[in-house]
């Protein structure tokens, strides 16, 4: 895996572009965005991909499988997780 972070706003929120191995002509987009709200730190990642084959190629090789939503609002994560990643697809 490769990435090159396009933007770092410290300390809250992660802009990557990133590149496995395995998949090397598909490029994601993954923004981290962390909050804090009454003492709890919240994550939320959002993954976008180049296209809707290439989003439902990782969900079909069930590395996307139970990891947030996909195109809809966020998913709920275990409580203790305060986990919430979204699955998306780049739009020009």
């Amino acid at each position: 895996m490769r990435g090159v972070y396009q933007a770092i706003e410290w300390p809250d929120r992660l802009v990557c572009a990133e590149v496995f191995d395995d998949w090397p002509d598909t490029e994601t987009l993954n923004t981290a965005v962390l909050t804090e709200q009454d003492g709890k730190a919240t994550w939320t990642a959002t993954i976008l991909y180049p296209s809707t084959a290439a989003r439902d190629a990782l969900i079909q090789s069930g590395n996307g499988a139970g990891r947030g939503r996909v195109d809809g609002p966020p998913g709920r994560a275990p409580a203790n997780a305060g986990l919430r990643p979204t699955v998306g697809v780049r739009r020009s």
